[in-house]
């Protein structure tokens, strides 16, 4: 179950909070973000269970209301997130909705739900179990995922579309940043009893090839010269098909023979064309966030309370 659970949460890029809905009275200064008054009605014979944080005023009648329970509880991959970051995700999710007008996000989540469900047999009931795991029903866990899937596809519009480096940046940084791959052999070892062989023969053997036979080979492999120990470096002056006397123990001898080599070189830009994209992503990526939750802040009045 938790494998699945897992799975389930996988998807999450960004914290997400809870939809629970509170009864509660405010009083909105338009011009300013001084601290209101808000009267908190959620309680249980009189005791009250829980407390507003932050009130964030959008452009319709309702503001977006974040509590306490909602600020500390846990996403559903089981992280704890900021305040800042549970604020920020029910920005983002209102300006996706609402201003934005994003869709498809409803379907996104409904498909990923059915894929779990599809994959391990699973019903709803089922479903409800690996959520209450993580603190939510069945309905708030689908309401978690509908957040998640509309901002990924607001960041995709607003964030991720704007940093997809030229192709002048992209070789520009090759030239300027090598890879460089080091020479590599493919060898096997092998061994041989001392008692089989006189050292005439090891000579042989290391010489013109005769009395191999009597050698016992393992696998081959490949090795890169950085990774040869000091004693084996002796392998990179070494002919294709050569064998060597590699080392002696008490009862036996080790045989190495080179079988293929690789030079040194240059990683090409088609090998690292993918990493250097991302690597030039990032930066204006976090330059192009940044921004964009500034103006979050300034388009919305944020109350801390």
């Amino acid at each position: 179950m938790k494998n699945i659970k897992n799975r389930i949460l996988l998807i999450s890029l960004i914290s997400v909070t809870s939809f629970t809905q509170w009864s509660f009275a405010l009083k909105r200064n338009s011009k300013t973000t001084q601290k209101t008054t808000a009267t908190k009605e959620t309680a249980i014979q009189g005791e009250v269970i829980n407390r507003i944080d932050i009130v964030a005023y959008t452009d319709s009648d309702s503001p977006i209301i974040i509590t306490a329970q909602e600020s500390d509880r846990k996403a559903l991959d089981g992280q704890k997130k900021s305040q800042k970051e549970v604020l920020y995700d029910r920005l983002k999710f209102y300006d996706a909705t609402e201003y934005y007008k994003i869709s498809g996000y409803q379907e996104d989540a409904e498909k990923h739900l059915k894929a779990i469900k599809a994959e391990h047999n699973l019903d709803d009931g089922q479903l409800h179990s690996i959520f209450k795991e993580s603190g939510y029903t069945l309905e708030e866990g689908r309401k978690e995922l509908e957040m998640t899937y509309a901002i990924r596809r607001l960041m995709q519009e607003l964030v991720v579309n704007r940093v997809i480096p030229t192709e002048k940046e992209i070789k520009e940084y090759y030239e300027k940043n090598p890879v460089h791959v080091a020479a590599s052999y493919k060898v096997k070892k092998g061994t041989v009893k001392k008692s089989i062989l006189s050292q005439e023969q090891i000579k042989d053997i290391t010489t013109t090839g005769k009395h191999k036979e009597e050698i016992v080979w393992g696998a081959s492999y490949w090795i890169n010269e950085d990774e040869l120990a000091e004693h084996k470096k002796f392998i990179t002056k070494m002919s294709v098909q050569s064998i060597a006397l590699s080392e002696m123990g008490d009862d036996e001898y080790e045989f190495v023979q080179l079988l293929k080599t690789k030079p040194a070189r240059i990683k090409t830009l088609e090998e690292r064309y993918n990493e250097i994209v991302q690597i030039l992503r990032y930066p204006k990526y976090e330059k192009y966030m940044k921004e964009y939750e500034e103006e979050l802040l300034k388009k919305y009045d944020v109350v801390y309370y």
